[in-house]
Protein backbone atom coordinates (compact mmCIF):
# COMPACT_ATOMS: atom_id res chain seq x y z
CA UNK A 1 0.00 0.00 0.00
CA UNK A 2 1.36 3.31 -1.25
CA UNK A 3 1.76 5.98 1.63
CA UNK A 4 1.43 9.30 1.94
CA UNK A 5 5.03 10.44 1.67
CA UNK A 6 5.41 10.57 -2.77
CA UNK A 7 2.30 12.67 -2.88
CA UNK A 8 3.13 14.78 0.02
CA UNK A 9 6.47 15.57 -1.32
CA UNK A 10 5.09 17.63 -4.39
CA UNK A 11 2.69 19.63 -2.17
CA UNK A 12 5.49 20.82 -0.02
CA UNK A 13 7.06 22.03 -3.01
CA UNK A 14 4.09 24.95 -3.79
CA UNK A 15 3.66 25.25 -0.40
CA UNK A 16 7.37 25.80 0.54
CA UNK A 17 7.58 28.71 -1.97
CA UNK A 18 4.35 30.02 -0.34
CA UNK A 19 6.09 29.96 2.80
CA UNK A 20 8.91 31.54 2.13
CA UNK A 21 7.19 34.39 0.58
CA UNK A 22 5.18 34.72 3.94
CA UNK A 23 8.02 34.30 6.10
CA UNK A 24 9.52 37.66 5.41
CA UNK A 25 9.19 40.05 8.12
CA UNK A 26 6.35 42.50 7.79
CA UNK A 27 6.38 45.61 9.72
CA UNK A 28 2.93 47.67 9.28
CA UNK A 29 2.16 50.96 11.29
CA UNK A 30 -1.21 50.23 13.13
CA UNK A 31 -4.42 52.32 11.99
CA UNK A 32 -4.81 55.77 13.17
CA UNK A 33 -7.10 55.06 15.85
CA UNK A 34 -4.57 52.30 17.18
CA UNK A 35 -2.06 54.98 17.26
CA UNK A 36 -3.74 57.58 19.49
CA UNK A 37 -3.46 55.85 22.57
CA UNK A 38 0.58 56.15 22.39
CA UNK A 39 2.31 54.78 19.58
CA UNK A 40 1.38 51.76 17.96
CA UNK A 41 3.26 48.96 15.81
CA UNK A 42 2.10 45.64 14.22
CA UNK A 43 5.31 43.10 14.66
CA UNK A 44 4.10 40.35 12.25
CA UNK A 45 6.54 37.27 12.87
CA UNK A 46 8.53 35.52 10.77
CA UNK A 47 7.11 32.34 12.37
CA UNK A 48 4.78 30.84 9.55
CA UNK A 49 3.04 27.00 9.77
CA UNK A 50 2.43 26.75 6.45
CA UNK A 51 -0.17 24.17 6.20
CA UNK A 52 0.86 21.60 8.95
CA UNK A 53 3.62 19.90 6.85
CA UNK A 54 5.56 17.82 8.06
CA UNK A 55 9.64 16.96 7.91
CA UNK A 56 8.72 14.15 4.77
CA UNK A 57 5.83 16.30 3.54
CA UNK A 58 2.58 15.21 5.11
CA UNK A 59 0.43 17.49 5.70
CA UNK A 60 -1.09 17.09 9.48
CA UNK A 61 -4.16 19.04 9.50
CA UNK A 62 -6.78 19.98 11.95
CA UNK A 63 -9.14 17.70 14.38
CA UNK A 64 -12.49 18.61 16.31
CA UNK A 65 -11.69 18.26 20.02
CA UNK A 66 -13.04 15.10 21.80
CA UNK A 67 -16.95 15.76 23.97
CA UNK A 68 -14.64 13.94 27.22
CA UNK A 69 -12.56 15.72 29.77
CA UNK A 70 -9.78 17.46 28.03
CA UNK A 71 -7.41 15.05 30.59
CA UNK A 72 -8.54 11.94 29.52
CA UNK A 73 -9.79 11.72 25.70
CA UNK A 74 -6.45 12.63 24.37
CA UNK A 75 -7.08 16.36 22.79
CA UNK A 76 -3.73 18.00 22.12
CA UNK A 77 -5.55 20.55 23.96
CA UNK A 78 -4.80 19.02 27.44
CA UNK A 79 -0.94 19.04 26.30
CA UNK A 80 -0.87 22.74 26.33
CA UNK A 81 -0.01 25.33 29.48
CA UNK A 82 -1.77 28.50 30.60
CA UNK A 83 -0.73 30.94 27.99
CA UNK A 84 -0.50 28.35 25.32
CA UNK A 85 -4.37 27.37 25.98
CA UNK A 86 -5.58 30.68 26.37
CA UNK A 87 -3.98 30.89 21.99
CA UNK A 88 -5.61 28.23 21.50
CA UNK A 89 -9.16 29.63 22.35
CA UNK A 90 -8.64 32.67 20.74
CA UNK A 91 -7.82 30.65 17.54
CA UNK A 92 -11.07 28.60 17.96
CA UNK A 93 -13.05 31.34 18.53
CA UNK A 94 -12.05 33.63 15.22
CA UNK A 95 -14.92 32.56 12.88
CA UNK A 96 -14.45 32.56 8.54
CA UNK A 97 -16.61 35.45 8.57
CA UNK A 98 -14.02 37.50 10.95
CA UNK A 99 -11.39 36.47 8.90
CA UNK A 100 -12.78 37.23 5.25
CA UNK A 101 -13.66 40.69 6.90
CA UNK A 102 -10.83 41.77 8.11
CA UNK A 103 -7.76 43.65 6.75
CA UNK A 104 -5.23 40.97 4.70
CA UNK A 105 -6.78 38.50 6.52
CA UNK A 106 -5.18 39.36 9.68
CA UNK A 107 -7.35 39.19 12.93
CA UNK A 108 -6.63 40.81 16.50
CA UNK A 109 -7.94 40.70 19.51
CA UNK A 110 -6.82 40.60 23.45
CA UNK A 111 -4.94 36.96 24.68
CA UNK A 112 -4.83 36.27 28.09
CA UNK A 113 -1.32 35.70 29.04
CA UNK A 114 -0.07 37.43 25.94
CA UNK A 115 -1.79 40.92 26.18
CA UNK A 116 0.56 42.92 28.95
CA UNK A 117 3.51 40.81 28.04
CA UNK A 118 6.47 44.03 27.78
CA UNK A 119 9.62 43.22 25.62
CA UNK A 120 12.45 45.99 25.64
CA UNK A 121 13.04 47.12 21.93
CA UNK A 122 12.56 50.25 20.14
CA UNK A 123 10.14 52.15 17.53
CA UNK A 124 11.58 53.05 14.27
CA UNK A 125 10.10 53.83 10.60
CA UNK A 126 6.57 52.79 11.80
CA UNK A 127 7.76 49.21 13.31
CA UNK A 128 8.62 47.95 16.71
CA UNK A 129 11.60 45.62 16.66
CA UNK A 130 12.74 43.31 19.54
CA UNK A 131 15.95 43.93 21.19
CA UNK A 132 18.80 41.79 20.08
CA UNK A 133 20.07 40.83 23.52
CA UNK A 134 19.97 37.06 24.47
CA UNK A 135 16.73 37.98 27.50
CA UNK A 136 14.52 39.28 25.04
CA UNK A 137 15.26 36.80 22.36
CA UNK A 138 14.13 33.99 24.88
CA UNK A 139 11.03 35.96 25.90
CA UNK A 140 9.93 36.98 22.41
CA UNK A 141 10.23 33.31 20.91
CA UNK A 142 8.26 32.31 24.28
CA UNK A 143 5.61 34.66 23.13
CA UNK A 144 5.96 32.67 19.26
CA UNK A 145 6.13 29.32 20.62
CA UNK A 146 3.04 28.88 22.73
CA UNK A 147 1.01 31.01 20.29
CA UNK A 148 2.26 28.27 17.41
CA UNK A 149 1.44 25.74 20.40
CA UNK A 150 -1.98 26.82 20.12
CA UNK A 151 -2.26 26.62 16.29
CA UNK A 152 -0.83 23.54 16.18
CA UNK A 153 -2.96 21.40 18.63
CA UNK A 154 -5.98 23.47 17.36
CA UNK A 155 -5.14 21.73 13.45
CA UNK A 156 -4.98 18.45 15.19
CA UNK A 157 -8.28 18.96 17.42
CA UNK A 158 -10.13 20.75 14.88
CA UNK A 159 -10.75 18.91 11.11
CA UNK A 160 -14.06 21.07 10.52
CA UNK A 161 -11.68 24.49 10.41
CA UNK A 162 -10.28 24.27 7.06
CA UNK A 163 -9.48 27.65 7.06
CA UNK A 164 -6.25 26.20 9.25
CA UNK A 165 -5.32 24.38 6.26
CA UNK A 166 -3.18 27.47 5.04
CA UNK A 167 -0.57 29.48 6.45
CA UNK A 168 -1.17 30.81 9.64
CA UNK A 169 1.46 33.12 11.29
CA UNK A 170 1.08 34.77 14.96
CA UNK A 171 0.80 38.97 14.74
CA UNK A 172 1.65 41.10 17.87
CA UNK A 173 0.34 44.61 18.26
CA UNK A 174 3.16 46.50 20.53
CA UNK A 175 2.25 50.15 21.98
CA UNK A 176 5.48 52.05 23.13
CA UNK A 177 5.67 55.52 24.94
CA UNK A 178 8.01 57.99 23.63
CA UNK A 179 11.86 57.50 24.94
CA UNK A 180 10.51 53.84 26.36
CA UNK A 181 13.19 51.13 25.72
CA UNK A 182 10.30 49.00 26.26
CA UNK A 183 6.83 47.79 23.89
CA UNK A 184 3.77 46.53 25.52
CA UNK A 185 1.62 43.82 23.71
CA UNK A 186 -1.79 45.33 23.40
CA UNK A 187 -2.80 42.75 21.55
CA UNK A 188 -2.01 39.95 19.27
CA UNK A 189 -3.85 37.22 16.68
CA UNK A 190 -3.02 35.36 13.57
CA UNK A 191 -2.80 36.54 9.88
CA UNK A 192 -4.52 33.63 7.42
CA UNK A 193 -3.46 32.24 4.06
CA UNK A 194 -6.47 31.02 3.29
CA UNK A 195 -5.84 27.39 1.14
CA UNK A 196 -9.52 27.55 -1.12
CA UNK A 197 -9.98 31.01 -2.10
CA UNK A 198 -12.48 31.96 0.87
CA UNK A 199 -14.63 29.25 -0.38
CA UNK A 200 -13.93 27.65 3.59
CA UNK A 201 -17.23 28.65 4.97
CA UNK A 202 -19.58 26.64 2.36
CA UNK A 203 -16.94 24.08 2.03
CA UNK A 204 -17.65 23.44 6.03
CA UNK A 205 -21.02 23.65 5.79
CA UNK A 206 -21.01 20.58 2.90
CA UNK A 207 -18.47 18.58 4.39
CA UNK A 208 -19.98 18.82 8.33
CA UNK A 209 -23.72 17.69 6.94
CA UNK A 210 -21.70 14.72 4.92
CA UNK A 211 -19.82 13.75 8.22
CA UNK A 212 -23.23 14.17 9.97
CA UNK A 213 -25.27 11.67 7.75
CA UNK A 214 -22.25 9.44 8.00
CA UNK A 215 -22.90 9.30 11.95
CA UNK A 216 -26.56 9.43 12.04
CA UNK A 217 -26.06 5.85 10.14
CA UNK A 218 -23.37 4.98 12.07
CA UNK A 219 -25.36 5.60 15.60
CA UNK A 220 -28.35 3.38 14.89
CA UNK A 221 -25.99 0.62 15.87
CA UNK A 222 -26.66 -0.92 19.11
CA UNK A 223 -23.38 -0.74 20.80
CA UNK A 224 -19.76 1.48 20.96
CA UNK A 225 -17.88 -1.30 18.59
CA UNK A 226 -20.23 -1.47 15.89
CA UNK A 227 -20.68 2.52 15.64
CA UNK A 228 -17.23 2.83 15.30
CA UNK A 229 -16.79 0.14 13.19
CA UNK A 230 -19.56 1.46 10.40
CA UNK A 231 -17.89 4.85 10.60
CA UNK A 232 -14.94 3.50 9.79
CA UNK A 233 -16.77 0.81 6.69
CA UNK A 234 -18.74 4.05 5.42
CA UNK A 235 -15.55 6.30 4.71
CA UNK A 236 -14.05 3.41 3.16
CA UNK A 237 -16.88 2.64 0.89
CA UNK A 238 -17.16 5.91 -0.46
CA UNK A 239 -13.58 6.85 -0.77
CA UNK A 240 -10.44 6.10 -2.38
CA UNK A 241 -7.03 6.40 -2.29
CA UNK A 242 -5.97 9.88 -4.40
CA UNK A 243 -2.72 7.91 -5.67
CA UNK A 244 -2.17 10.89 -8.72
CA UNK A 245 -4.35 14.24 -7.73
CA UNK A 246 -4.32 16.17 -11.12
CA UNK A 247 -5.15 19.72 -10.20
CA UNK A 248 -3.62 22.23 -7.19
CA UNK A 249 -6.66 22.52 -5.53
CA UNK A 250 -7.55 18.53 -5.78
CA UNK A 251 -3.61 17.58 -4.33
CA UNK A 252 -4.66 20.28 -1.29
CA UNK A 253 -8.22 18.29 -0.58
CA UNK A 254 -6.65 14.93 -0.49
CA UNK A 255 -4.55 15.99 2.63
CA UNK A 256 -8.64 17.50 4.29
CA UNK A 257 -11.36 15.62 5.93
CA UNK A 258 -13.55 16.94 2.66
CA UNK A 259 -11.99 14.34 0.53
CA UNK A 260 -13.15 11.71 2.07
CA UNK A 261 -16.36 12.93 3.44
CA UNK A 262 -17.71 14.30 0.51
CA UNK A 263 -18.85 11.51 -2.14
CA UNK A 264 -19.07 11.27 -5.51
CA UNK A 265 -16.91 14.10 -6.78
CA UNK A 266 -13.58 14.36 -7.89
CA UNK A 267 -11.53 15.08 -4.84
CA UNK A 268 -10.34 12.12 -2.87
CA UNK A 269 -7.94 11.46 0.35
CA UNK A 270 -4.54 10.36 1.20
CA UNK A 271 -4.00 9.08 4.77
CA UNK A 272 -4.40 12.03 6.63
CA UNK A 273 -7.99 12.75 4.72
CA UNK A 274 -8.94 9.25 5.41
CA UNK A 275 -7.85 10.15 9.26
CA UNK A 276 -9.32 13.66 9.43
CA UNK A 277 -12.26 11.92 8.57
CA UNK A 278 -12.81 9.00 10.93
CA UNK A 279 -12.15 11.67 13.49
CA UNK A 280 -14.80 13.81 12.89
CA UNK A 281 -17.50 11.18 12.91
CA UNK A 282 -16.06 9.30 15.85
CA UNK A 283 -16.64 13.19 17.53
CA UNK A 284 -19.82 13.68 16.39
CA UNK A 285 -20.69 9.72 17.74
CA UNK A 286 -18.89 10.78 21.48
CA UNK A 287 -16.42 8.25 20.64
CA UNK A 288 -13.00 10.19 21.68
CA UNK A 289 -10.51 9.92 18.96
CA UNK A 290 -7.26 11.84 18.05
CA UNK A 291 -5.08 11.92 15.01
CA UNK A 292 -1.44 10.32 15.02
CA UNK A 293 1.40 10.83 12.12
CA UNK A 294 4.55 9.57 12.14
CA UNK A 295 7.09 10.69 8.89
CA UNK A 296 5.43 9.93 6.30
CA UNK A 297 1.52 8.47 7.39
CA UNK A 298 -1.48 9.33 9.39
CA UNK A 299 -3.76 7.33 11.58
CA UNK A 300 -6.26 7.46 14.65
CA UNK A 301 -6.17 6.17 18.36
CA UNK A 302 -9.48 5.27 19.37
CA UNK A 303 -10.41 5.18 23.06
CA UNK A 304 -13.41 2.37 23.43
CA UNK A 305 -15.79 1.44 25.67
CA UNK A 306 -13.61 -0.72 27.67
CA UNK A 307 -11.62 3.01 28.68
CA UNK A 308 -8.72 1.18 26.08
CA UNK A 309 -6.91 3.00 23.42
CA UNK A 310 -6.39 1.34 20.21
CA UNK A 311 -5.09 2.27 16.95
CA UNK A 312 -6.99 2.17 13.54
CA UNK A 313 -5.68 2.55 10.05
CA UNK A 314 -8.55 3.11 7.93
CA UNK A 315 -6.48 4.20 4.72
CA UNK A 316 -4.69 0.58 4.99
CA UNK A 317 -7.70 -1.22 5.60
CA UNK A 318 -9.63 0.56 2.83
CA UNK A 319 -6.73 -0.45 0.20
CA UNK A 320 -6.56 -3.84 1.02
CA UNK A 321 -10.00 -4.03 0.06
CA UNK A 322 -13.86 -3.53 0.30
CA UNK A 323 -14.73 -4.16 4.45
CA UNK A 324 -11.08 -4.81 5.17
CA UNK A 325 -10.71 -4.73 9.22
CA UNK A 326 -6.97 -6.16 9.61
CA UNK A 327 -6.05 -2.50 11.01
CA UNK A 328 -8.90 -1.77 12.92
CA UNK A 329 -8.86 -1.43 16.80
CA UNK A 330 -5.75 -2.87 16.71
CA UNK A 331 -3.36 -2.90 19.91
CA UNK A 332 0.22 -1.26 19.46
CA UNK A 333 2.14 -4.72 20.09
CA UNK A 334 -0.74 -6.67 17.60
CA UNK A 335 1.22 -8.21 14.97
CA UNK A 336 -0.54 -7.22 11.64
CA UNK A 337 1.43 -7.38 8.25
CA UNK A 338 4.25 -9.32 9.82
CA UNK A 339 5.57 -6.72 12.59
CA UNK A 340 3.92 -5.51 15.94
CA UNK A 341 1.83 -2.24 15.24
CA UNK A 342 4.00 0.15 16.93
CA UNK A 343 7.41 -0.99 15.30
CA UNK A 344 6.06 -0.61 11.19
CA UNK A 345 8.58 1.98 9.70
CA UNK A 346 4.97 4.22 9.27
CA UNK A 347 3.20 3.84 12.36
CA UNK A 348 6.56 4.75 14.62
CA UNK A 349 4.55 7.74 16.53
CA UNK A 350 6.05 11.51 15.48
CA UNK A 351 5.36 14.52 18.22
CA UNK A 352 3.40 16.88 15.95
CA UNK A 353 5.00 19.62 18.25
CA UNK A 354 8.63 18.74 18.25
CA UNK A 355 8.25 18.35 14.64
CA UNK A 356 7.23 21.81 14.48
CA UNK A 357 9.96 22.80 16.91
CA UNK A 358 7.02 24.48 19.33
CA UNK A 359 7.58 23.25 22.72
CA UNK A 360 5.00 22.07 25.53
CA UNK A 361 4.87 20.69 28.63
CA UNK A 362 1.61 17.99 28.45
CA UNK A 363 1.53 14.13 27.64
CA UNK A 364 2.36 12.79 24.42
CA UNK A 365 -0.13 10.67 22.73
CA UNK A 366 -2.37 7.79 24.82
CA UNK A 367 -0.63 4.69 25.32
CA UNK A 368 -2.39 2.34 23.66
CA UNK A 369 -3.47 -1.79 25.29
CA UNK A 370 -0.91 -3.72 23.68
CA UNK A 371 -3.59 -6.40 22.38
CA UNK A 372 -6.63 -5.71 19.81
CA UNK A 373 -9.79 -4.54 21.15
CA UNK A 374 -12.01 -7.36 22.16
CA UNK A 375 -15.62 -7.45 21.19
CA UNK A 376 -18.28 -8.92 24.30
CA UNK A 377 -21.31 -8.46 22.20
CA UNK A 378 -22.36 -5.62 24.24
CA UNK A 379 -20.53 -2.45 25.63
CA UNK A 380 -18.39 -2.88 28.71
CA UNK A 381 -19.54 -2.56 31.75
CA UNK A 382 -18.90 1.68 32.32
CA UNK A 383 -15.13 2.70 34.48
CA UNK A 384 -16.29 3.75 38.14
CA UNK A 385 -13.41 6.28 37.54
CA UNK A 386 -12.51 7.84 34.14
CA UNK A 387 -8.94 7.92 35.39
CA UNK A 388 -8.77 4.60 36.61
CA UNK A 389 -8.53 1.56 33.80
CA UNK A 390 -9.08 -1.84 33.74
CA UNK A 391 -5.43 -2.18 33.36
CA UNK A 392 -4.20 -0.56 36.53
CA UNK A 393 -2.54 -2.55 38.88
CA UNK A 394 -4.89 -1.07 41.59
CA UNK A 395 -8.51 -1.17 39.23
CA UNK A 396 -9.84 -3.79 41.39
CA UNK A 397 -8.71 -2.46 44.95
CA UNK A 398 -9.96 1.31 43.95
CA UNK A 399 -13.28 -0.57 42.90
CA UNK A 400 -13.43 -2.29 45.66
CA UNK A 401 -13.33 0.42 48.90
CA UNK A 402 -15.11 2.54 46.31
CA UNK A 403 -17.75 0.08 46.57
CA UNK A 404 -17.49 -0.35 50.26
CA UNK A 405 -17.76 3.70 50.50
CA UNK A 406 -13.92 3.95 52.18
CA UNK A 407 -13.27 6.29 49.14
CA UNK A 408 -14.96 8.86 46.45
CA UNK A 409 -13.94 10.56 43.50
CA UNK A 410 -13.77 14.40 43.38
CA UNK A 411 -15.78 16.89 41.81
CA UNK A 412 -14.83 15.90 38.37
CA UNK A 413 -15.51 12.50 39.13
CA UNK A 414 -12.17 10.99 39.11
CA UNK A 415 -10.30 9.36 41.42
CA UNK A 416 -6.95 10.71 41.26
CA UNK A 417 -4.45 7.32 42.18
CA UNK A 418 -1.17 8.90 42.01
CA UNK A 419 -1.81 11.87 44.06
CA UNK A 420 -0.66 11.91 47.46
CA UNK A 421 -3.24 11.20 50.58
CA UNK A 422 -2.77 14.07 53.26
CA UNK A 423 -3.27 13.16 56.36
CA UNK A 424 -7.03 14.62 56.77
CA UNK A 425 -8.21 12.56 53.53
CA UNK A 426 -6.50 9.75 55.58
CA UNK A 427 -8.63 10.40 58.46
CA UNK A 428 -11.73 11.00 56.43
CA UNK A 429 -11.42 7.45 54.77
CA UNK A 430 -10.64 5.53 58.31
CA UNK A 431 -14.14 7.49 59.24
CA UNK A 432 -15.59 5.93 56.15
CA UNK A 433 -14.00 2.39 57.16
CA UNK A 434 -15.19 2.68 60.75
CA UNK A 435 -18.85 3.91 59.40
CA UNK A 436 -18.28 6.60 62.52
CA UNK A 437 -21.00 9.09 62.88
CA UNK A 438 -19.48 12.44 62.88
CA UNK A 439 -21.95 14.61 63.33
CA UNK A 440 -21.36 13.63 66.93
CA UNK A 441 -18.08 15.16 66.63
CA UNK A 442 -19.42 18.68 65.10
CA UNK A 443 -17.62 21.87 67.26
CA UNK A 444 -15.94 19.70 69.72
CA UNK A 445 -12.25 19.99 71.14
CA UNK A 446 -9.68 19.83 68.41
CA UNK A 447 -6.39 20.83 67.30
CA UNK A 448 -5.15 24.38 67.10
CA UNK A 449 -4.23 24.08 63.46
CA UNK A 450 -7.83 22.97 62.40
CA UNK A 451 -10.14 25.76 61.54
CA UNK A 452 -13.57 25.22 63.00
CA UNK A 453 -15.21 25.60 59.57
CA UNK A 454 -12.81 22.89 57.64
CA UNK A 455 -14.24 20.59 56.05
CA UNK A 456 -12.18 18.13 58.02
CA UNK A 457 -13.21 19.76 61.34
CA UNK A 458 -15.26 17.16 62.73
CA UNK A 459 -12.91 14.28 61.35
CA UNK A 460 -10.23 15.55 63.28
CA UNK A 461 -12.36 16.40 66.43
CA UNK A 462 -13.06 12.26 65.80
CA UNK A 463 -9.23 11.24 65.32
CA UNK A 464 -8.30 12.99 68.48
CA UNK A 465 -11.15 11.83 71.02
CA UNK A 466 -10.71 8.18 69.32
CA UNK A 467 -6.64 7.99 69.46
CA UNK A 468 -6.55 7.37 66.43
CA UNK A 469 -4.10 10.29 65.09
CA UNK A 470 -2.38 11.77 67.70
CA UNK A 471 -0.79 14.95 65.40
CA UNK A 472 2.62 16.48 65.99
CA UNK A 473 3.72 18.65 68.86
CA UNK A 474 -0.10 18.83 68.96
CA UNK A 475 -1.03 19.79 65.76
CA UNK A 476 -2.79 17.71 63.00
CA UNK A 477 -1.19 19.25 60.10
CA UNK A 478 -4.67 18.05 58.22
CA UNK A 479 -2.98 19.26 54.68
CA UNK A 480 0.71 17.73 55.36
CA UNK A 481 0.74 14.10 52.83
CA UNK A 482 1.02 10.95 55.70
CA UNK A 483 3.77 8.90 55.20
CA UNK A 484 3.73 5.23 54.70
CA UNK A 485 4.51 4.38 58.11
CA UNK A 486 2.40 6.86 59.45
CA UNK A 487 -0.21 5.41 57.65
CA UNK A 488 0.46 1.75 59.12
CA UNK A 489 0.31 3.64 62.45
CA UNK A 490 -3.40 4.97 61.99
CA UNK A 491 -4.41 1.76 60.65
CA UNK A 492 -3.19 0.03 64.00
CA UNK A 493 -4.94 2.62 65.94
CA UNK A 494 -8.29 2.94 64.06
CA UNK A 495 -8.47 -1.17 63.28
CA UNK A 496 -6.61 -2.05 66.78
CA UNK A 497 -4.08 -4.45 65.01
CA UNK A 498 -2.48 -6.54 67.61
CA UNK A 499 1.42 -6.83 67.85
CA UNK A 500 3.36 -8.53 65.25
CA UNK A 501 4.20 -12.00 66.13
CA UNK A 502 7.45 -11.88 63.71
CA UNK A 503 9.72 -9.35 62.82
CA UNK A 504 9.58 -8.52 58.79
CA UNK A 505 13.22 -8.47 57.09
CA UNK A 506 12.42 -5.31 54.79
CA UNK A 507 15.70 -4.42 52.70
CA UNK A 508 15.19 -1.01 54.75
CA UNK A 509 14.00 -1.78 57.69
CA UNK A 510 16.70 0.68 59.39
CA UNK A 511 14.92 3.28 57.84
CA UNK A 512 11.69 2.90 59.73
CA UNK A 513 11.17 5.14 62.82
CA UNK A 514 11.57 3.73 65.96
CA UNK A 515 8.36 4.78 67.02
CA UNK A 516 6.59 3.07 64.01
CA UNK A 517 8.45 -0.31 63.43
CA UNK A 518 5.70 -2.41 65.59
CA UNK A 519 2.88 -0.52 63.82
CA UNK A 520 4.54 -1.56 60.37
CA UNK A 521 5.36 -5.09 61.32
CA UNK A 522 1.79 -5.29 62.39
CA UNK A 523 0.44 -4.23 59.22
CA UNK A 524 2.75 -6.18 57.26
CA UNK A 525 1.64 -9.27 59.44
CA UNK A 526 -2.13 -8.63 59.33
CA UNK A 527 -1.64 -8.92 55.09
CA UNK A 528 -2.08 -5.01 54.26
CA UNK A 529 0.93 -4.04 53.69
CA UNK A 530 3.59 -5.32 51.51
CA UNK A 531 7.15 -4.49 50.41
CA UNK A 532 8.26 -3.32 47.07
CA UNK A 533 9.85 -5.73 44.40
CA UNK A 534 12.94 -4.83 45.84
CA UNK A 535 11.68 -5.89 49.18
CA UNK A 536 11.56 -2.14 50.80
CA UNK A 537 9.10 -0.62 52.66
CA UNK A 538 10.09 2.84 51.84
CA UNK A 539 8.59 4.43 55.37
CA UNK A 540 9.10 7.86 54.96
CA UNK A 541 7.43 8.10 51.40
CA UNK A 542 4.10 9.33 51.17
CA UNK A 543 1.48 7.29 50.88
CA UNK A 544 -1.10 7.41 47.14
CA UNK A 545 -4.51 7.06 47.12
CA UNK A 546 -4.17 4.14 44.99
CA UNK A 547 -1.74 2.61 48.42
CA UNK A 548 -4.09 3.63 50.49
CA UNK A 549 -7.42 1.69 48.20
CA UNK A 550 -5.30 -1.23 48.18
CA UNK A 551 -4.29 -1.45 51.84
CA UNK A 552 -7.80 -1.03 52.79
CA UNK A 553 -9.37 -3.49 49.96
CA UNK A 554 -6.73 -6.12 52.11
CA UNK A 555 -8.04 -5.00 55.15
CA UNK A 556 -11.97 -5.61 53.79
CA UNK A 557 -11.41 -9.08 52.20
CA UNK A 558 -9.80 -10.31 55.69
CA UNK A 559 -13.20 -9.26 56.83
CA UNK A 560 -14.45 -11.93 55.06
CA UNK A 561 -12.41 -14.55 55.60
CA UNK A 562 -13.94 -17.34 57.67
CA UNK A 563 -11.52 -17.38 61.17
CA UNK A 564 -8.99 -20.33 61.45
Amino acid sequence: MKNCKSLARRLWAALLAAALLLAQPVYTAASAGEQARDKAFILETESILEGEVLEEGLDSGSVFRSPENALLDGSFYSRLNTRQKACYRALESISIDRILSSSDHRVIMEIEGVTGAKLKGQASGGAFRPAADSATQKEYKALQNDMLAGLVALRYDRPDMLWLEGGVGPVFLFTTSQGSAYGTVSRAGFRFNLPYNGAEKSMRTQMMEAAQDLAAQAGREPDTYSKVLAAHNLIAAQARYNYTPETEIAKKLTHSAYSALIAGDQYEPVCDGYSKAFKLVCDMLRVPCILVSSKDHMWNNVKMDDGRWYNVDLTWDDGRGAGDTTYFLVGSQSVVGGAAFQNQPSHIELDPFTDNKVTVSGQKYPTKCPSAYVYLGQDYEPLRYPDVGRDDWFFDSVNRVSELGYFNGDSAGRFNPNKNITRAEFAKVMANVLNADLTQYQGGDSFPDVPADAWYASVAVWAKENGIMEGSGGKFRPKDNITRQEMCRVLVNALELGEAQETPSFADSASIAEWARPQVYACYEAGLVKGDPNGRFNPRNFAKRSEAATMLQRYADSLERPEE
